[in-house]
């Protein structure tokens, strides 16, 4: 099958190739996809992580000459500034979003000089980006997986205050699954972007006592990340954003509604 990847800011997935479709995903900048199937301007794909839906064909391209060997850097602030010179002052070529892909050609002081998936070039922020690297679970040593959870919980974190998007995974709306997914990507593994754990080989269940920061907390449709102490972070419609709650019944932040709904505890770093 053939590689695409997205040239656009983002990419909505929908459900159908028409005009009742819904939004399931959205397929950011820079992302690889796979191409199942032609539908008029729609094609239908399988992303890197597995999911499926209709894409506009404006959104994709075929991956450009340097893209493959390149060096990608994953995008790492809510929004970025790429820019013409290495400078404070220099003119803005364009704003990238959190979680896109770009390409590394080389670095200065305090700038990457990057190329993104629609061949612009220019000058971002060192702070702005991470290298893009999934990791192996199996090499991992225990103070490794401590140092990532707390990164898991960060990146969680920097998605506060956001709106709630069903189907969004952006800085722009996101939903529970999305925060999840997104969180555990810009630190290097990759999970499931979906609310009910269908997967097995990704994670073993836990239980409450023996809770870790970042793992999953599997509720009725809904998921979210546990951030120690009882309390935990999500994307929640009811709250309209991402926000903390906790299982906690003397906490001010305490969820009836979903610490009676609770279906099953994940760790995804102890597997």
């Amino acid at each position: 099958m053939d590689k695409y990847i997205v040239r656009t800011h983002r990419a909505p997935l929908f459900d159908k190739p028409n005009g009742s479709m819904s939004l399931v995903d959205e397929v950011l900048n820079g992302y690889e996809v796979e191409i199942l199937s032609s539908h008029d301007e729609f094609y239908r794909v399988r992303t890197f992580y597995n999911y499926e839906g209709y894409i506009h064909n404006k959104h994709i391209i075929k991956p450009p000459h340097y893209w493959e060997n390149g060096v990608k850097l994953i995008i790492k602030k809510p929004f970025a500034d790429i820019s013409y010179k290495s400078a404070i002052k220099s003119n803005i070529l364009t704003c990238i979003q959190g979680g896109s892909i770009v390409i590394k050609l080389f670095e200065g002081n305090d700038y990457m000089y990057i190329k993104t998936s629609s061949e612009e070039e220019g000058f971002i922020r060192l702070n702005s980006v991470s290298p893009y690297n999934l990791i192996d679970n199996n090499i991992l040593t225990t103070k490794d997986k401590v140092i990532i959870r707390n990164k898991i919980i960060k990146s969680a974190l920097s998605y506060r205050g956001i709106q709630y998007r069903w189907g969004g995974k952006s800085f722009e709306g996101i939903d529970c699954s999305g925060l999840c997914f997104m969180s555990y990507l810009f630190n290097g593994i990759m999970i499931e972007r979906d609310t009910e754990n269908h997967n097995k080989s990704i994670g073993r269940e836990t239980t409450f006592n023996n809770l870790k920061i970042a793992d999953l907390i599997y509720f009725k449709g809904h998921v979210g990340l546990y951030m120690g102490k009882g309390n935990f972070i999500h994307s929640s419609f009811n709250n309209n954003g991402v926000y903390i709650n906790s299982l906690n019944k003397n906490s001010p932040f305490y969820n009836n509604q979903l610490k009676n709904s609770i279906i099953k505890f994940i760790n995804i770093l102890d597997f």
